[in-house]
């Protein structure tokens, strides 16, 4: 661009014309010499500013002349680098030198950007593998549980067969002990005539008995249902013995029934006469010991029979307790993957009302040990309940842990996919475009 710096000459050469006047309408003839040259001055420096002016416009239009052509560059370069990315090729880096420094921000930040985006895919690749991995272990964990689920659902079962098999057994008792009940009260009506010796019989009954209480506390959480059923059962066992027991007390009270009826037909015997009704009922007191002992013996075999089938019981909870223990400690390990999925599972509280024997004669005692036979029963009856109740539980856990496994299935399988867009999305053994 050419400039006039010296003198006023115009663009075609010529002479300009001096104004006849200023800019602000002064009239030039009428100023004089001096007030005329600083005014020549003032023109000079305004025109020397305007150039000034004009000289950094063409400097600064240049200057964005030549970032314009950089950003140019810049761009088609970054666009190269960002087709190859889409495509695929997350190696590929923009290493673009430009004088424009938003330029550079950028590219800067996009490298980082794409170092991030690499950075997670190889952590969705690790997640992925993690999760298969995990998705493998869990799945071996919920065969194992199914297994000893099906188990445990066999082993209620069998447990709740033998707890019918008691319920029929103790019911016989039952029936057995009211025969006792009856016939001993029949014993002491016909001893009531006997004076002292039928006293003495009533007396000796009343002191020798006692009467034994047992507690048995709220059972805790649905988790030791198992172990409930086993103290049920073994405290079955133990009122069975307490049952044998008080069935031999009576034995021996019937032997010694037996034996006051002997004396007493003796005394009637020395009496003459005078003691034959006497021994009318002694004789009747004897006859009715004789089937009070013959009724205590088909108790004690009854009895005995409930003992055994309460021992196989027993030994049939505790190897159930053992798998039912397994099955836990496994389905505590699957929840810790899918947590605190275990959610898995109520409580049962069950209350055993307390039994108070509390005997004053040979009646009352029967009469107490017929009550303690119901009170069996009904708990042999809730064991069975409860033995239905673990067995429908361990069928819905079967189909709960199948409804895992699926889901199991689905997660691995998606698992996998997530790895497999990881590894097409890296590809970091394709070589920069």
């Amino acid at each position: 661009m050419s400039d006039n710096r010296d003198g006023d000459p115009t663009s075609d050469g010529g002479v300009v014309e001096p104004p006849s006047e200023t800019d602000d309408g002064v009239d030039i003839e009428s100023l004089s010499d001096g007030e005329l040259r600083a005014k020549f001055r003032e023109l000079r420096d305004e025109r020397d500013r305007a150039r000034s002016r004009v000289e950094e416009l063409e400097d600064t239009v240049e200057d964005q002349q030549h970032r314009l052509y950089d950003l140019e560059g810049s761009l088609a370069e970054l666009q190269g680098v960002v087709n190859a990315n889409a495509s695929g090729d997350l190696t590929r880096r923009a290493d673009i030198d430009s004088n424009v420094d938003s330029v550079v921000d950028f590219v800067s930040s996009y490298n980082r950007m794409l170092d991030e985006w690499n950075s997670i895919l190889k952590q969705v690749k690790q997640v992925s593998t993690s999760v298969d991995e995990s998705t493998s272990d869990v799945e071996r964990e919920v065969e194992k549980v199914e297994a000893e689920g099906e188990q445990v659902s066999q082993s209620i079962s069998e447990i709740a067969d033998g707890a019918n098999e008691q319920n029929e057994h103790l019911q016989q008792v039952g029936d057995e002990m009211r025969s006792i009940s009856a016939t001993i009260q029949e014993v002491a009506a016909s001893a009531t005539g006997v004076a002292n010796t039928a006293e003495n019989s009533v007396e000796s009954g009343d002191s020798a008995q006692e009467a034994a209480t047992q507690a048995i506390e709220d059972l805790e959480a649905m988790e030791t249902k198992t172990e409930e059923m086993v103290q049920q059962v073994e405290q079955l066992s133990d009122l069975m013995g307490d049952i044998e027991e008080i069935t031999e007390f009576i034995n021996d009270v019937a032997d010694d029934t037996n034996m006051l009826a002997l004396n007493a037909n003796i005394e009637a015997a020395r009496a003459g006469e005078a003691g034959s009704g006497f021994a009318v009922v002694a004789n009747e007191v004897k006859d009715l010991a004789n089937e009070t002992k013959e009724a205590t013996d088909e108790i004690s075999s009854t009895v005995s029979d409930v003992r055994e089938q309460t021992e196989t019981t027993v030994d049939n909870m505790y190897e159930t307790q053992e798998v039912v223990s397994q099955a836990s400690s496994a389905v505590d390990s699957t929840i810790d993957g899918l947590d605190d999925v275990v959610d898995m599972i109520a409580q049962v509280n069950t209350s055993i009302k307390e039994i108070d024997d509390a005997v004053d004669q040979q009646a009352q005692t029967t009469q107490s040990v017929v009550s303690m036979v119901d009170d069996v029963s009904a708990v042999s009856e809730e064991t069975t309940a409860e033995a239905e109740t673990v067995a429908s539980a361990a069928e819905s856990q079967a189909e709960s842990l199948t409804d895992v496994t699926e889901e199991v299935g689905v997660m691995s399988e998606r698992a996998e996919e997530l790895g497999s867009t990881a590894r097409d999305g890296r590809r970091e053994g394709a070589a920069p475009a």
